[in-house]
This record gives C-alpha cells, structure tokens and sequence, in this order.
C-alpha cells in the first residue's frame, strides 16, 4: 500500500474507527474508572490518563485485563462493568473531546456517502456518543465489539453488508483499525493525530491524513 495525499477515493461508504478518531474521551474515561477504583482500597494505583489511552483500541475484554491484571476472571468483569456505567454516567455529563471540524466534515461527507462507525467499545458507547455530541443524525449505522463479541474486522464486514453501496474504506488510527480493514478487504486511511502517532508506517496505510477535514479533500465530490 502506497500513501495518496492528492487521490480522489470513489466508494459508497465510509466506515470509522471511534476513539482516536472521531474524539479524544480519555480524561473522561480516566475519571469515571478512578472513581470505581475508588470505592475498593488497596486494588491497585491510582489511574492516568496516559495508563487508560494506551487502551484505546483495545476490546473491552483486553482493557480490563490490562486494568486490573491481578483480579481473578469473574470478579474483573463485574468490576468493568462498574467502571462501564460510571463512565458511561460521566460521558452523558461531560461527553469526550472532539477532534477539530469533525461535526462539519462529517456533515458535508454525510450528503454524499453512507457513514457508519465500527469500534472496539462496550455496548452502549457508540450511543453515548451520539447523545453527547448531536451527531447521530450523520451515520446511517454503527457496530461494536460489545454488541457483538466479533473482532473489528468481522464488524466492518457486517455494516457493509447491511449497508445499500457497495465500496467502503475505513477510517482509524491504531494498527488494529488497518489490520481490521484489511481483513474486510477495504482501504485504509491513517488518522495521524490519533493514539497511534508514529506506531504506523507508511506501508501500513492506503492514505493518510493529519487532520480530520482533510477527508474533504479525499472525497471531494462531498464539499461541491
């Protein structure tokens, strides 16, 4: 795979990766986990936010062995689901960041392509999202590695299936989102400003791009 920074990209659908992506939710995240950590003295260190954006990406299965390593199975999950709801609390309340223009590229793609988003998250993030930001209106679905159980690249096979086009490419910012991609045998663009800066080459990625409204340039039929 070679970098295009001037192609146009005919597809029907884009498909994005989340976190690193779409927004930056980490402090909240941090918070909310701190908080359920909180409650049980002597389970482990205090949480940061560098310790909980090494994550991103991750499901969820993978975070909170990270997390919380020395906690046997079954009391981890019950633990994670605590620290699920909390955070999912918090979102509603303070939402994540979101990256610069992404409310206005995703308008002007949304007039033009099927937009979706496919993420390795717990049920019920994706929706969190939506509420916090407003911008549900532009995707017309969304897939998660809660929902299903099923490995991104799965996912990404099932909305395009269920999508009406034909072509999609996929959005990310983690070596797994292009792994993922290339599993479902689609492109793959480089979200450099995400968690995964300078983790990728460039024999990782079909295009790459260093802010989020450069897509505009890459689908210029959506802007016209």
């Amino acid at each position: 795979m070679t970098e295009h920074n001037n192609g146009e990209i005919s597809v029907d659908s884009i498909i994005f990766d989340l976190d690193g992506t779409l927004w930056d939710s980490v402090a909240a995240v941090t918070g909310s986990w701190q908080q359920v950590v909180s409650r049980y003295p002597g389970l482990r260190g205090p949480l940061s936010d560098w310790e909980l954006s090494q994550c991103m990406g991750l499901t969820t299965d993978e975070i909170a062995e990270a997390i919380f390593p020395q906690v046997p199975p079954q009391q981890r999950e019950q633990l994670v689901e605590e620290c699920f709801a909390e955070e999912h609390a918090w979102l509603r309340c303070s939402g994540g960041r979101l990256y610069h223009g992404v409310a206005e590229t995703l308008a002007a793609l949304s007039s033009s392509h099927d937009l979706a988003i496919v993420s390795n998250c717990e049920l019920g993030y994706i929706e969190c999202f939506f509420e916090t930001t407003g911008l549900g209106k532009y995707f017309r679905d969304y897939e998660s590695f809660g929902a299903t159980g099923l490995p991104k690249g799965e996912n990404i096979r099932q909305v395009m299936r269920r999508l009406p086009g034909r072509s999609a490419v996929y959005v990310g910012d983690m070596i797994k989102d292009q792994q993922a991609a290339q599993l479902a045998g689609i492109p793959f663009i480089f979200a450099r400003y995400g968690f995964g800066q300078g983790k990728l080459q460039p024999t990782h990625w079909d295009y790459a791009i260093s802010s989020f409204p450069e897509l505009l340039q890459l689908f210029k039929k959506a802007s016209r």
